[in-house]
C-alpha cells in the first residue's frame, strides 16, 4: 500500500522570512508555521479559503507567518480568525476579486471601513468588536510596511463601553446548592465573608478581598508543604533503602536488564520505596507506559493502584503543581496573568545583593516585555513565598527535563499525566491545569462554594489596589504593568457606579478625574492647548518646584516639558528621571486636590495638569514608568505647598 502523502506545504526547514510559498498544482494553501510548530506537533494555517485572490493569497500566507512570528500560538490563531473574518466578509465577496492585485489605496481603505461597520453591528461585546477590527488592521498595516499594500488610513478603533471585565473574587456569587451541603461551621464562615459584600462600602470590599486572599494563601501553603514533604521524604526513603540492591535484583529477575521480568520478582518489591528506587535507577524516574521498556513493571504498578501514590514522589504531576501555581498567582506584589505564571522557567528567578531577597522575572505574552520584582525568600508566619514555590517546582520537574522538547525543557510546569508517555511529556495544558485547580479548591471546607478561577486573582489584586489607593488608576496601572493606561481603566471603570451608590459626590468627582485620561490629541482640543497655554501651565508647575530635581542634568527639562505639551516629543518622557518627576508631581497634585479645588486656578490649571500628567505616564514604556516610581520613592521627591 502506498503511503499517504501530506497535502501540506512543509516549510518547517525554511527560514521564516526567506522562504517563498509556492504550492504545487492542485495542492491547497495549507502552510506550516515554523515558529509555532515543534518536532512533536505541527501547526498549520489553512489559506485555501483565499484561493480566489490568486497569487496574492500566496503573499498573504507568507506575510502572515512573518507577522505572527513574535506571537505565541494562541495569539497567532486569534490573528488568523480575525484575518479570515476580514477576507470572507469584505474582500472575497467582491465581484472582481480575481483582479485584487490592481486595487488602489482608496479601495482597500473602503474595504477596511466596511469591515469596521459590519463588526460594529454585530451582537457581540465591545471588546470582541475591538479585537476583530484591530487584529485585521494590524495585519493590513504589516502588509503596508512590507510593501504589499498601498498606504491608507485606518478607521477609529471601537470604544469599549462594556468591557466584560473579569470580576475579582469578592464579586463571585455563592453556589447555593453547594452551600447547603456544608457543615454548620463552614456555612458560618461563608456568611461572615458575604457580610462584607457591600459595594457601597469600599473598606468592606477591601477587607473581603484581603480575607479571601489570605484564606487561599493558607490553603495552598498547606497543600504545597504537604506535596513538598511527600516529595522529599519519599525520595529520601527510596535512596536510603540499603537492603534493596537494584543491580542484583535485575540480574536475578530480569536477564535482559529490565525489559521483562520472571520469577517471584513482585514479591521483592514489597513497598513504594523499593518501587521508586528501581524506577529512578533503571527507568529515569518514569513509570513505564505502553510501548516502553519495562511495561511489565508499569502494569504491575497500575494493577496495585500505586501510580497516584508514587508519581508525585518521582516527578511533578498536575495535582502536585497546582498549589505552587496558586501561590504564585496569589502574590499581590506581582499581580500576574495566569499565562505569565505558567510560562515561568528555571531562569525566572535570580539572587540579589540584598540578603533575603530574590528577583522574580516573568513575561507578558501580548506585549512581549519581561518584568521583574524583588520578593522575600522567607514568608511571614511560615507562608510559602514565590521564590520558594519556584524552587520546589524546579526540583519536582527536574526528572522530566530529559524527555521534554528543547523549547520546553526549562519550564517550571512540566508534567507527566497518567496517560502520557516519555514522548508526550511537556508543559501542562490549560485544560489539565483548570481541572487540577478545581480539584484543589473543591477540597477547601468552604471556598468550594465560589467558582474561583486563575484569572480572578489578577483582577482581585488590581481591584484591591484601586480601593486601597482611593481610586488611583495610576497605581493600578503601575501594578498591572499595562502598556496603556486605557487598559488599566477597563479594570476599574465599572467601579464608578459603586462610588455613585455610596452617594459621596466628592469621592465620585475625584475618581472620575483620576480615571479620565483622554489621549493627548483629545486634550489639545478640549483644553485649547497652544503655546500660550503650555507656557502658563509650565510656569505654574515650576512655581511649585517641578523639574527642579537633578539640577546637574544638562537638559533643560522644563523647556522640554513645555515642548512635549505642544507637540508630544516622546523622547522627553522616555527617561527614568523624568518619569520620577512626573510620578511624584502628579501624586503631589492629587494629594492636595482638596486644597486646589477651592482655588481659582483649579479648572484652568491644576485639573488639566493632572490629566496631562496621566497622559504622559500613559505614553511611557511600562519599565520606564516602574523605574521612575521607584526612583521617586527612593529620593522622596517633594514639592512646595499651596496658598489658598
Amino acid at each position: 500500500m502506498m503511503a499517504r502523502r501530506s497535502k501540506a506545504v512543509d516549510l518547517y526547514t525554511d527560514t521564516p522570512i526567506a522562504y517563498e510559498i509556492a504550492p504545487k498544482s492542485g495542492f491547497p494553501l495549507r502552510v506550516l508555521s515554523p515558529h509555532h510548530s515543534t518536532v512533536r506537533k505541527h501547526v498549520y494555517y489553512d489559506f485555501t479559503f483565499a484561493e480566489p485572490m490568486g497569487e496574492l493569497a500566496n503573499v498573504f500566507a507568507k506575510e502572515f507567518l512573518n507577522f505572527t512570528e513574535p506571537l505565541k500560538l494562541g495569539g497567532g490563531r486569534a490573528r488568523f480568525a480575525q484575518l479570515q473574518a476580514f477576507l470572507r466578509e469584505t474582500v472575497l465577496v467582491q465581484p472582481d476579486v480575481g483582479k485584487i492585485s490592481t486595487w488602489e489605496a482608496d479601495r482597500w481603505k473602503a474595504l477596511e471601513q466596511q469591515f469596521s461597520r459590519i463588526v460594529r453591528r454585530r451582537n457581540i461585546k465591545d471588546r470582541s468588536k475591538k479585537d476583530l477590527c484591530c487584529g485585521a488592521a494590524a495585519f493590513l498595516k504589516h502588509l503596508q510596511d512590507a510593501g504589499v499594500l498601498p498606504p491608507f488610513e485606518f478607521s477609529e478603533p471601537v470604544k469599549v463601553t462594556n468591557a466584560g471585565k473579569v470580576p475579582p473574587i469578592s464579586h463571585l456569587p455563592v453556589d447555593s446548592k453547594r452551600l447547603e451541603l456544608l457543615s454548620l461551621a463552614a456555612r458560618s464562615a461563608v456568611n461572615e465573608l458575604e457580610s462584607l459584600a457591600d459595594v457601597r462600602d469600599p473598606i468592606k470590599m477591601q477587607e473581603k478581598i484581603s480575607r479571601m486572599r489570605d484564606i487561599l494563601r493558607e490553603h495552598w501553603t498547606e497543600q504545597a508543604r504537604a506535596v513538598w514533604t511527600k516529595f522529599v521524604d519519599g525520595n529520601r526513603l527510596a535512596d536510603n533503602a540499603a537492603n534493596f540492591d537494584v543491580d542484583r535484583f535485575l540480574a536475578e529477575y530480569s536477564p535482559d536488564g529490565g525489559v521483562s521480568f520472571h520469577g517471584s520478582w513482585r514479591d521483592q518489591l514489597s513497598s513504594d520505596a523499593l518501587l521508586i528506587k528501581l524506577l529512578k535507577r533503571r527507568y529515569g524516574g518514569i513509570i513505564p507506559a505502553r510501548g516502553e521498556e519495562g511495561l511489565q513493571l508499569g502494569d504491575y504498578i497500575r494493577e496495585i493502584g500505586a501510580v497516584r501514590r508514587i508519581s508525585p514522589i518521582l516527578h511533578s504531576t498536575v495535582d502536585s503543581i497546582v498549589p505552587f501555581y496558586g501561590l504564585i498567582l496569589n502574590a499581590d506584589e506581582l499581580a500576574l496573568n495566569p499565562s505569565s505564571a505558567k510560562t515561568m522557567t528555571e531562569d525566572s528567578s535570580a539572587s540579589t545583593d540584598a540578603p533575603g531577597l530574590q528577583t522574580v522575572y516573568w513575561d507578558k505574552g501580548r506585549s512581549g516585555e519581561t518584568f521583574s520584582e524583588h520578593c522575600y525568600i522567607e514568608g511571614a508566619n511560615g507562608e510559602m513565598t514565590v521564590p520558594q514555590a519556584q524552587s520546589c517546582l524546579l526540583a519536582m520537574s527536574a526528572p522530566l527535563r530529559p524527555y521534554a522538547v528543547e523549547e520546553e525543557r526549562k519550564s517550571l510546569f512540566l508534567v507527566k499525566t497518567l496517560s502520557s508517555t516519555r514522548e508526550t511529556i511537556g508543559v501542562i495544558s490549560d485544560d489539565a491545569l483548570i481541572k487540577g485547580w478545581r480539584r484543589s479548591l473543591d477540597s477547601h471546607p468552604f471556598l468550594c462554594v465560589y467558582k474561583i478561577l486563575p484569572m480572578h486573582l489578577r483582577s482581585s489584586h488590581l481591584y484591591h489596589k484601586f480601593l486601597q489607593t482611593g481610586g488611583d488608576v495610576i497605581e493600578v496601572h503601575k501594578l498591572a504593568r499595562h502598556a496603556w493606561l486605557e487598559t488599566s481603566q477597563i479594570y476599574v471603570n465599572l467601579n464608578t457606579s459603586e462610588f455613585v451608590a455610596a452617594r459621596d459626590a466628592r469621592q465620585v468627582q475625584d475618581f472620575l478625574l483620576m480615571k479620565a485620561t483622554p489621549t493627548r490629541q483629545q486634550l489639545h482640543q478640549e483644553l485649547g492647548l497652544d503655546a500660550a497655554v503650555a507656557k502658563r501651565l509650565t510656569v505654574s508647575a515650576a512655581s511649585l518646584g517641578f523639574m527642579d530635581w537633578d539640577l546637574d542634568c544638562e537638559q533643560d527639562r522644563l523647556s522640554e516639558f513645555e515642548r512635549w505639551l505642544i507637540n508630544g516629543e516622546k523622547v522627553f518622557i522616555e527617561t527614568v528621571e523624568v518619569a520620577a518627576e512626573l510620578y511624584a508631581f502628579r501624586n503631589h497634585l492629587v494629594d492636595n486636590a482638596h486644597v486646589l479645588r477651592e482655588t481659582k486656578d483649579w479648572s484652568g490649571t491644576w485639573a488639566p495638569m493632572i490629566l496631562l500628567m496621566n497622559a504622559a505616564l500613559g505614553e511611557m514604556r511600562a519599565d520606564t514608568r516602574n523605574k521612575g516610581s521607584k526612583l521617586a520613592a527612593e529620593y522622596e521627591l517633594e514639592y512646595k505647598g499651596f496658598n489658598r
